[in-house]
């Protein structure tokens, strides 16, 4: 982070004539007090969308660092103009538990957008003649933070949107696929309309044509750092194609090489730099848009946010990274863009071929060249060259197409193209010759490393334009041959990678001290071709024309394809208790590259080992026999330090991890596919991949990477699975009350006994956990089959049709798109242990919450009885059994006791609270009441229980002896306590909402909270509360209909929370509801089924011996 100056100039002329939501919101313009010199905006208009809470002074980290940059470096471009920086003041909206907060945003930045783009007039260039006028802006860039970025793009789906006026969505850690919480059914909704909406764009069935094709959207994810959301969430390609759309984690971004954790992902100085720098290299100043065409622009944000390694090893890539790669060449035209590729080969390696024709000549002899033989490796530990002009070492390239070069140095490869430039002329290859070169050479090369293809002139017979030529013959040319080459240059072709390598190793530096002194290091340039990709070339030369002695280094070899692939195949439960071991002992290449297939890879992490001798520091030489060496003096150290690479094959994700020499364990996370986001259907998907860089020639370090262990950690693991299931620990205990309660309500229908909540989870653990365990294990891994998916279609209809839609509209564009939303995410038959793991973390914390709500329940209540017995001078004397409470002098039970309420009033109460649902109050709020009011019900039933218990221990009474009455009360209880357990389950459901409104209420915002009022959602739960607050026993259903209809119900709510919980949380209040209406009904409509009053006590002792065999 930066020191920054701010301003926020506040848009009073943008009010509710422009906006009807401007009284909520506030639109401001940022300022660089001391920068920029202008208060009304003169630039390229930016919108800047602050996420869920999130803040509009969020702007000033890349609104200052924009201003900076421009003053600094782009003042001087003619075609670039200054951003101007726009922010939503959203008064810390909670847009993340909302869905109408959320297009509520959408709108009115909607509405803004017309308002800051009539701002801008047509203006003209400082120094460029007066008749070239520039058009104003007809478009505008947006960053969204978090909920920001999915805010963008729902406003593409609103009437309010015009079209084309958004160029470009920048989205940092935005959740774009699966929305974070599925609490509320608005937010569901939009986020299904939103995906829905761009890919039906896409896949052009809107009109026949895509309204979103000039538009470009790039995603940032922060990573393992980003605790908030999942960075799978972040992905956009099931939903965006390529040709518009990237995603990338910020691991993989050169120069900043690192996860990011949700909130420093805005203001991380690394990050801000790069992405302020590619958006001034978008900009175009002369274009309606302000901004280069979609295709040039996504070419340049895959220039600046990816190295380009992914060309080299990303195999059947869903997005075709090399179109838009840092390391393509600098041509106006973009390639097609696919959306995926039959032929590996084609992603596999970059290819060279006579479509890509030479650019160099390049002038030699005897004494500035060295062959290499192809069965050594180059490796040079010092640079520079005794010959003035330089020195060039030549790779012979194999006829064997199976063989692959590597090429490792920590110099900036330079491009001859700029450096040493001839006028473009037309030759004849075929009648080359050294002295019709010698005029036109203009040797003005700089210092520095070039990587040449080459090859004889007599094996290029064409004619081409030539725009560089260097002669690194020696100065006494006359008494040697010279020999003249037609090349290509190789500088574009060449990566970034971050180094690893230090002057001293520090056997006590430890691994994060190391990675940081290396990120202020030079990056090394990595290149690798497979060498049929470089025909017709011959060679491949490396021209060192640095001064002589200069440190550094450069390796480079040509070794089978087999020699650096290792390709294994594992299982979940080898990585479980095994552990994959990877011998190295054998394989001495620069570069290793080992593929694994991980399933659902995400949900694990992983602990990758090395074992191995420590590196050799001590001052003694050491041999480099069998291989061909130049170094200056004598070598103390490896040219570098190893260093690992980890990615995944779909998506733009790396991680280097640095130095491995002084982190023996690293720790390796992956974000790929993730449950419940959408992916494409392919073998890929499971794909993993490990790079790794070491200096094994010469014995330097050949002792030091014998061997890899790649395994679980499951301490980690663990962390992850509760990343990804947080809301699993308040959606799955709602089915284990649901069967308890089932379980209370066929004993009662049996015995008359309502048991206990505590009883019903004693026989639940008895009866029932073992098929529950057993269903649990099989739903982990059969969720994907047809037959499962026609019973889930029948438990919830209305996901069918959605299905359908989707697998017809979407495959021929985007490929098979597979979503895994039911139950855990998962279909792996080796996860099956996951499902019965979470039931029983379930049953643990419903255990848990009966006896937290038991032990607060009885403390309450027995404070109450305290303060009655001082309050009432409780004497120990006189008891009634009759209706379970006291008689006695001074008693005051009429202010514990709601059945003594009027009925005007219990009307009255309800009935201004459904009122104000109607009105003003979402009904969560009523909800949150009634749960409330259940909860002091319970506590005084409790209360009254404990007043007869107490005067029957004083007197030495049985239980028995209160008879039918304390049975009914204490029936009356359990009943209660249950209604409350099934309502504190959902609780977490229903608070989010009402967070927002109360947050609505605390700013004082006019405008009305506009969802969430209808009466029908809360009016049985209410109805049912007030029974109970009039202590209105449940009664018992003797006709077999209305228990069969029960049970299915409860089965029902139990199979719909487990199966459909996690992606529609909001139903579970739905259910509940259609529950409550149930036993009203129940209790207006069931009749009486007669019982004896004899039947009492043998019903107590029947219950006593049901819960004897139960335990």
């Amino acid at each position: 982070m930066s020191y920054t100056n701010p301003s926020y100039i506040k848009m009073k002329d943008f009010d509710q004539s422009k906006s009807r939501l401007s009284s909520k919101y506030s639109l401001y313009l940022y300022r660089e007090l001391g920068v920029d010199k202008m208060p009304q905006p003169d630039g390229i208009p930016v919108i800047f969308i602050p996420g869920n809470a999130g803040s509009y002074r969020q702007v000033r980290a890349l609104a200052a660092g924009a201003a900076e940059m421009f003053r600094d470096e782009y003042q001087s471009n003619l075609l670039v103009q200054n951003l101007d920086f726009f922010t939503a003041d959203f008064n810390e909206d909670l847009a993340a538990f909302h869905g109408q907060s959320l297009l509520d945003q959408a709108e009115y930045i909607n509405d803004a957008i017309s308002y800051i783009l009539s701002l801008y007039k047509r203006n003209t260039k400082a120094g460029l003649p007066i008749q070239h006028y520039y058009p104003h802006p007809e478009s505008v860039m947006i960053i969204g933070h978090s909920m920001g970025g999915f805010v963008a793009r729902t406003m593409v789906t609103l009437p309010n949107y015009k079209l084309d006026s958004i160029s470009t969505i920048i989205t940092l850690a935005t959740p774009h696929t699966v929305p974070p919480l599925s609490f509320d059914s608005d937010l569901v909704s939009v986020y299904d309309n939103v995906n829905r909406y761009w890919k039906n764009s896409f896949a052009n069935v809107i009109k026949n044509q895509n309204p979103l094709a000039s538009l470009s959207i790039i995603s940032l994810a922060g990573g393992n750092l980003d605790y908030m959301i999942p960075s799978e969430y972040s992905v956009i390609s099931p939903v965006i194609p390529a040709t518009n759309g990237l995603t990338v984690f910020t691991t993989t971004i050169p120069n900043v090489w690192r996860s990011i954790d949700h909130q420093s992902i805005i203001w991380c100085d690394e990050l801000r730099k790069v992405l302020i720098r590619t958006l001034f290299e978008v900009v175009d100043i002369r274009a309606n848009s302000k901004l280069k065409p979609v295709t040039k622009r996504m070419k340049i944000f895959g220039k600046y946010l990816l190295p380009g390694i992914e060309n080299i090893f990303h195999t059947n890539s869903n997005e075709p990274v090399s179109s838009y790669s840092s390391n393509s060449s600098n041509k106006e035209d973009v390639p097609e863009f696919k959306s995926s590729s039959t032929d590996s080969s084609a992603n596999d390696e970059l290819l060279l071929s006579s479509q890509e024709p030479p650019d160099t000549i390049l002038i030699i002899d005897d004494l500035s060249k060295t062959i290499v033989p192809p069965s050594d490796t180059l490796r040079l530990s010092r640079l520079g060259a005794t010959n003035k002009r330089g020195h060039s070492y030549l790779l012979p390239i194999p006829e064997n197409g199976s063989k692959v070069l590597s090429i490792l140095t920590d110099q900036k490869v330079l491009d001859p193209l700029s450096n040493s430039v001839v006028d473009p002329q037309n030759i004849n290859l075929a009648h080359l010759t050294i002295s019709s070169l010698d005029g036109m050479v203009k040797d003005n090369t700089a210092r520095g490393l070039y990587l040449f293809a080459c090859t004889l002139p007599e094996n290029y017979m064409a004619t081409g334009t030539y725009l560089s030529m260097m002669d690194v013959s020696s100065e006494n040319y006359e008494s040697q041959i010279r020999t003249s080459l037609i090349c290509k240059s190789l500088a574009q072709e060449s990566v970034q990678i971050p180094s690893s390598k230090l002057t001293v190793l520090d056997e006590n530096l430890d691994h994060d001290a190391a990675e940081s002194q290396n990120q202020k290091s030079i990056s090394f340039s990595y290149l690798q071709y497979e060498t049929r990709n470089l025909k017709p070339y011959k060679f491949i030369i490396i021209t060192d024309t640095n001064p002589q002695g200069l440190e550094g280094f450069i390796t480079a070899e040509i070794s089978g394809k087999s020699d650096i692939s290792i390709s294994l195949k594992t299982t979940i439960w080898d990585l479980f208790w095994l552990g994959i071991k990877i011998d190295l002992r054998n394989r001495q290449s620069i570069m290793m590259n080992i593929s694994l297939n991980v399933p659902l890879c995400s949900l694990f992490s992983f602990k990758l080992k090395q074992s191995g001798e420590k590196y050799n520091t001590k001052d003694e030489a050491i041999p480099l026999t069998g291989k061909l060496a130049k170094s200056i003096g004598t070598i103390h150290e490896p040219l570098f330090l190893p260093m690992i690479r980890q990615y995944t094959m779909n998506g733009h994700e790396s991680k280097f991890h640095l130095n491995m020499h002084n982190s023996r364990n690293q720790h390796v996370f992956f974000h790929n596919v993730a449950p419940y986001t959408p992916f494409q259907e392919g073998e890929s998907q499971n794909l993993l991949g490990l790079q790794i860089w070491s200096d094994n020639i010469g014995g330097i370090n050949a002792d030091n990477f014998q061997e890899l262990t790649f395994e679980l950690d499951w301490l980690s693991t663990m962390g992850r699975w509760l990343m990804h299931y947080r809301t699993a620990l308040g959606i799955f205990p709602f089915p284990i009350v649901t069967f308890i309660i089932l379980i209370q309500f066929v004993y009662y229908n049996s015995t008359g006994i309502f048991i206990s909540f505590n009883d019903g989870v004693s026989i639940f653990l008895r009866k029932l956990l073992v098929w529950v365990l057993g269903i649990a294990s099989i739903l982990t891994w059969a969720i994907n089959t047809s037959i499962a998916r026609s019973i889930f279609y029948f438990i919830e209809p209305s996901l069918y049709s959605n299905m359908g839609e989707e697998t017809s509209l979407y495959s021929s564009k985007f490929g098979t798109i597979n979503r895994k939303e039911f139950f855990l995410g998962i279909d792996e038959p080796a996860l099956w242990f996951m499902g019965p793991l979470f039931v029983v973390v379930a049953v643990g914390i419903v255990i848990f919450l009966d006896y937290g709500v038991t032990i607060i329940i009885n403390l309450v209540a027995r404070l109450m009885m305290t303060l009655s017995k001082l309050t009432d001078n409780f004497d120990g004397e006189g008891f009634s059994c009759d209706d379970g409470t006291r008689i006695r002098q001074g008693d005051r039970e009429q202010y514990f006791n709601p059945s003594k309420l009027t009925t005007v009033r219990r009307l009255t109460t309800v009935g201004v609270l459904l009122i104000s649902v109607i009105t003003f109050i979402p009904y969560q709020f009523a909800f949150v009441v009634a749960c409330t009011v259940q909860v002091i019900a319970v506590i005084k039933e409790q209360f009254r229980l404990l007043k007869p218990e107490y005067g029957k221990m004083e007197a030495g009474l049985s239980v028995l002896a209160c008879g039918k009455s304390s049975t009914k009360s204490r029936n009356f209880y359990n009943y209660s306590f249950s209604i409350l357990m099934i309502m504190l389950c959902i609780v977490p459901i229903n608070v989010p909402v009402l967070m927002v409104w109360v947050h609505d209420l605390t700013v004082r915002w006019k405008t009305p909270f506009t969802s969430h009022h209808n009466l029908l959602s809360v009016l049985p739960i209410m109805f049912l509360v007030e029974r109970t607050t009039r202590r209105r026993m449940i009664p018992q259903m003797w006709k077999l209909s209305q228990v069969q209809f029960t049970v299915c119900m409860l089965l029902y709510m139990s199979s719909y929370a487990f199966i459909f919980g996690m992606m529609h949380a909001y139903w579970l209040h739905h259910l509940v509801n259609f529950f409550s209406a149930w036993l009203l009904f129940i209790y207006w409509g069931a009749g009486k089924r007669p019982t004896r009053d004899s039947d009492v006590s043998e019903n107590i002792l029947l219950h006593d011996k049901i819960l004897e065999a139960a335990e």
